[in-house]
């Protein structure tokens, strides 16, 4: 089916945030946030970081943009080309992400207040320098009225050496791409041509260019920048350029995304500063008319269109990718069911490593529909009423997966398929019980974990699949396991499902089975052990209906922070899909002979 939904600015308290498209071919997707009353003093560009890093900062941002909204400033997020939910794929390069930039210095003065300034983050604090220096060498404007340099790396070539560092972290040894195709980092992919761009990039370029009139450098305790860079800061800054010391960054930055904590702190620190320098005299302000609601992806299957849109009484917010109608069949219309992208863990709806676009954007060249969307206060989603913000697996996401389904589909339900992975993934299998949807995948499903309102009361009655940590089996994460340890394991979980029956896999499964319910569970040996703890007997069971699948990856990487791992993964659940529920000439999705999809397989 096609979706029809709007996304008209969304006004939270003292603010009002639109996205929008802009950039010379409409290229780049962001936010707007104006203050209320559309006066603002300044408008500030928030420059992301590379790799996991913009993930980690995606949130913290969006604090941040709210944060001055609220100070009568205006601010501009944005992903660069490339990344998030703008065009592109891993083939950009520090050239075009500079560029990206100086497209949204311009964006920021068409917004119409008289002071134009930026932030940057780690590696978005090189690219904001670099930029800022073009910007104004060129002459297209005067220098920024502030620039914030907020914990920047010293050079792309630290920023690189520490990303590949962390590789060594992992159980599992993970071989970096050969240098002639890219340098990898978890979560991302950078080519030749981008690696070496990166690694030009510092604080030590001298170009007698005054980028700002006033500058503010944000350093850790523990990683303070060396004299001579600094001194070379100072001769791109009108006035000298302050140092401050930052906290927070190891708890956003260096652990593992469900352990994060926003740096609340260094946020009001950011604005009460820009808020300090920036003049006094607030003009009127407004979304530029040059900006899109709409992006047009040339895909190389078929022409795809991407939109935001909101969600429910909730206001979630989404991303629809479509097909173009030369997409489809003849006559067919887009009759396949809506595939709705859950949240993994806190990410944001483009998910981990991209995933969520690179899929949604496969999926409408082949003529499914589908909707990326961020669970109510994840993301870009507002909490609702009273519910905090950034809460994993808060029981708020049942209510959320209802509406959101109930918006993409036209209300019917049935015409959805659920796709998550990690805490996504059990929300899919959890969600699937209540909806009876069309399909469920369920990429390394974690049904083991201590439910957010356990810690005030009860766990909530719509959890059937959650086992909380006070069950038979250890808690597990790591990957893989080591071959004597998985019998044990396997043991564990069978006298777990003795304790519990109501949640035994089999139960829930069998449930969703006979709902008619396409179920695909993709996972490594540590994920999908408690769906083969099963019996024999019980196994046979719940296959014999020719709607599940699941798939064993040995030594899997939970997050799929490694291209190669992502890109099987990804393509396992493309094809799956697109062979299950792409429109076919008849009008129809593609029909399934019994037993078709009935298999469990150990992929080597």
């Amino acid at each position: 089916m096609t979706i029809s939904l709007t996304s008209p600015p969304a006004a939270h308290g003292l603010e009002t945030a639109t996205p929008a498209y802009f950039g010379a071919r409409g290229q780049l997707f962001g936010w707007v946030h104006l203050p209320a009353g559309a006066q603002a003093r300044a408008a500030v560009v928030l420059c992301p970081p590379l790799g996991r890093e913009l993930t980690s900062s995606h949130f913290a941002y969006r604090r941040l943009a709210r944060e001055l909204a609220g100070r009568g400033i205006a601010a501009l997020r944005f992903d660069y080309e490339g990344s998030g939910d703008s065009a592109g794929d891993d083939s950009c390069a520090p050239a075009s992400w500079i560029t990206d930039i100086q497209q949204a210095f311009e964006l920021a003065a068409a917004i119409g207040a008289p002071t134009i300034g930026a932030v940057g983050m780690r590696m978005g604090a090189l690219l904001a320098l670099e930029a800022a220096q073009g910007f104004a060498a060129e002459e297209r404007g005067l220098p920024l009225g502030a620039l914030v340099l907020w914990d920047p790396c010293s050079s792309g070539a630290e920023f690189l050496r520490a990303q590949r560092a962390l590789i060594r972290f992992g159980t599992t040894v993970r071989e970096n791409l050969d240098p002639a195709n890219g340098i990898e980092v978890p979560g991302s992919v950078f080519s030749p041509v981008a690696a070496a761009g990166i690694r030009r990039l510092g604080l030590d370029t001298r170009t007698g260019v005054r980028v700002a009139s006033r500058t503010l450098l944000l350093e850790r305790r523990t990683s303070r920048l060396p004299y001579a860079e600094v001194e070379s800061l100072s001769a791109t800054s009108v006035a000298p350029v302050e140092r401050d010391e930052v906290s927070g960054q190891e708890e956003l930055l260096d652990v593992e995304p469900l352990h994060q904590r926003i740096p609340d702190a260094a946020i009001a620190r950011i604005a009460g500063w820009l808020d300090s320098v920036v003049p006094g005299v607030a003009a009127p302000v407004r979304v530029p008319v040059s900006c899109r609601s709409e992006l047009e992806l040339p895909e190389p299957a078929g022409r795809v269109l991407e939109r935001p849109v909101r969600l429910g009484p909730a206001d979630l917010f989404g991303i629809s990718a479509v097909p173009a109608p030369e997409v489809l069949p003849p006559g067919t219309g887009n009759c396949g069911p809506v595939v709705l992208f859950l949240n993994s863990g806190n990410d944001w709806h483009a998910g981990p490593g991209r995933s969520w676009v690179t899929l949604a954007r496969t999926l409408a060249a082949g003529g499914l529909s589908s909707v990326r969307f961020d669970m109510s206060g994840l993301g870009d989603s507002p909490a609702r009423g009273d519910e905090q913000e950034h809460i994993v697996r808060a029981p708020a996401a049942f209510d959320d997966v209802i509406d959101a389904a109930a918006a993409a589909s036209g209300g019917d339900a049935r015409n959805v398929v659920l796709v998550g992975l990690c805490s996504g993934a059990y929300q899919a299998l959890e969600s699937g019980l209540v909806l009876r949807p069309a399909g469920v995948v369920a990429i390394n499903p974690l049904l083991r974990f201590a439910p957010p309102e356990m810690a005030e009361g009860p766990i909530d009655p719509r959890r059937r699949i959650c086992r909380p940590k006070t069950s038979a089996v250890s808690a597990y994460r790591r990957l893989p396991i080591p071959a004597a340890l998985r019998l044990p394991r396997r043991l564990a979980w069978r006298a777990a499902n003795a304790l519990s029956p109501q949640r035994r896999p089999t139960r829930w499964l069998s449930e969703l089975l006979e709902a008619e319910c396409d179920v695909l569970i993709v996972g490594g040996e540590e994920e999908t052990t408690p769906l083969l703890s099963a019996s024999a007997r019980d196994l046979r069971a719940i296959t014999a209906s020719g709607r599940l699948r699941i798939e064993v990856m040995p030594g899997l990487d939970h997050a799929l922070l490694w291209s190669a791992e992502r890109d099987r993964v990804l393509g396992l659940v493309a094809q799956h899909l697109l062979r299950r529920f792409a429109p076919t000439t008849t009008g129809t999705t593609a029909p399934v002979a019994p037993g078709h999809e009935t298999k469990i397989t150990a992929c080597t």
